[in-house]
């Protein structure tokens, strides 16, 4: 019967979003990393605290515009809106857990399935939808944590990694990002359009070491060192299927 092992975290350090007004916000000057995208695709590690229609992963136009996406709501795994005018509502919803787990989607628009995979398993996969087009373009930043709307919505939880690809991961990638043990995969590296690992231990900077310079700025966080410090280490164990 499979089962679960563990082992120590290896993903460096975290950051703790309280719900309430913290965020962080990666400014649009690359944005063009993410127009016409033909594929993509999100991964994530991190613990989800609480519920409701709060996105994390954001870069999407004012409700009026309909541009973008986002990952990792609790409202949809991913949400995006093409340059057909169609929209991909990803099925299922992301688990309230104090568990820290590893999430992955991808899109293309060869098929247009929507694909979502929870510790390396696939979880569920969309309707095939915007077959032939690119991802909607915009110049709007990426929050981390934080709705653009009317009322702003605020997301509480523990992150420890996020990273954005321009092509579909396949398996082998999927299973290197989440039991972080092995030969990297060079082809998930060559496309690898962002990469924050949130592994420093103090600052109001969240480095991007994907080489395209998409670093973040932490607004309303205790970000000094400290007990009540923003930055936590990686204390949690991360499950590795057996």
């Amino acid at each position: 019967m499979p089962g679960y092992i563990f082992k120590g975290g290896n993903l460096g350090n975290g950051f703790v979003f309280d719900g309430v007004s913290s965020y962080i916000e990666v400014l649009n000057t690359n944005h063009t990393l993410y127009n016409n995208l033909t594929a993509i695709s999100a991964s994530f590690w991190g613990i989800t605290t609480n519920g409701g229609n709060k996105l994390f992963f954001l870069k999407y136009g004012p409700d009026t515009v309909q541009n973008g996406f986002s990952f990792f709501s609790n409202e949809y795994p991913a949400f995006i809106n093409f340059s057909n005018n169609e929209t991909l509502y990803m099925p299922g919803i992301m688990p309230i857990s104090t568990d820290t787990n590893h999430y992955v989607f991808t899109w293309n628009n060869i098929d247009g399935i929507g694909k979502w995979y929870k510790n390396s398993i696939l979880n569920s996969s969309s309707s095939p939808i915007g077959i032939g087009a690119t991802i909607k373009n915009n110049t709007i930043n990426i929050n981390f944590g934080l709705w653009y709307g009317a009322p702003q919505n605020w997301y509480a939880q523990k992150c420890f990694s996020i990273s954005t690809y321009n092509k579909v991961l396949n398996q082998t990638e999927i299973d290197y990002l989440y039991k972080l043990e092995g030969a990297v995969p060079l082809t998930a590296t060559a496309n690898c359009i962002g990469d924050w690992g949130f592994n420093q231990k103090y600052g109001i900077i969240l480095p991007d070491t994907s080489g395209n310079a998409q670093h973040g700025t932490v607004y309303n966080a205790n970000t000094s060192l400290g007990v009540n410090n923003a930055w936590v280490d990686a204390y949690t164990l991360l499950p590795i299927e057996r």
